[in-house]
Order: C-alpha cells, then structure tokens, then sequence
C-alpha cells in the first residue's frame, strides 16, 4: 500500500510539474507575441539655405538636425537662424526670398515643364524660381542641348504632355 501511495503520490508531482511547465511556456509564449513599441524624441526641425545645382540658386528647406552635417558636406548648404537672417519676415530666408525687403513678394515663381510644345504644362514636372518665365527659359536654353532642352510655361493644363493635341479639360 506504501508503494502505491507513493507511486501515486510521484505521479501526481510529476503530473504538476508538467502543467505549471506548460502553463509557463504558454505566458512566456503570449508575452513573446504582444509587439513592443518604442517611442522615439522627435527630431528638431532646422532651417536650411539649399544650393540647387540645376536652377543654380538657393532654396529654403526645413530639414531634420540630423541631416544637417550632411547637407553642409554634400551641398554647401548653411543653417540659417530665421529670426536674423529673414529680413522682412515673410518666414523665406534671404537667401532664397526674391525679394528680401518686402514680405508681399518673397515667394518664388513656379513655371511647369511643356514637352509637347502646345503651350500647356505638365503639373507633375515643374521649377520653382525667382527668375521670370523669359529668364527660366533663357538659362535652361543655354545650360543644355538644344535638341533636347526644356522649355516651361506659366500653366499647368497638360494631362498629357507628349501628345500637343491633348491638352486643357482632358479627363
């Protein structure tokens, strides 16, 4: 009878010990499957005068601070602080406000690439400038190859800028 009671007695020790390990790797199981999420600090924002190689001017750009170094080594870019370096406080720095003493006129113009020739442009494909329309055309014609150069007009009507007979109101 001793025998059975602790034959009986081990198998139920066994038999606990078997379902707490189960039961333990079950919750080591849904912990492992719940996803962690980590919350990053925000980057700081910094104000950049841009030196675009294709329009040969400046452009003002916010970027994060870690990528500032890299604009500067890269680009020749600079940080500008817009408190000092924003003259009539239109929130463009000067460096690349076509008009940095009058807040009404800082914006650059924006003209759309017309590769079809109809005089209508395509709103994907455009240059943001401080030079006129005239003067945008003048120095893409003398910066490429005349067979291929662009030419850009002040409307962005083409849905389908490589046929000049689909232009304006195409759907």
């Amino acid at each position: 009878m001793k025998k059975l009671v602790f034959s009986l007695a081990c198998s139920m020790a066994g038999l606990l010990l078997i379902t707490s390990c189960e039961d333990a790797s079950v919750q080591d199981q849904e912990l492992k499957d719940i996803p962690l999420t980590t919350r990053a600090k925000p980057d700081t924002k910094v104000d950049v005068c841009h030196y675009d190689q294709e329009l040969d001017e400046f452009q003002h750009i916010n970027i994060s601070s870690k990528a500032l170094q890299k604009h500067i080594n890269n680009h020749g870019d600079y940080e500008v602080d817009l408190a000092e370096a924003d003259a009539d406080g239109d929130g463009i720095a000067d460096c690349a406000d076509c008009f940095p003493e009058d807040a009404e006129l800082g914006d650059k113009y924006t003209w759309y690439e017309d590769t079809d020739g109809d005089g209508y442009g395509n709103p994907e494909s455009s240059v943001e400038t401080c030079r006129t329309l005239d003067q945008t055309n003048a120095f893409f014609a003398e910066k490429e190859d005349p067979e291929d150069q662009k030419v850009f007009v002040d409307n962005d009507g083409d849905c389908n800028d490589s046929d000049p007979d689909i232009f304006e109101g195409c759907e």
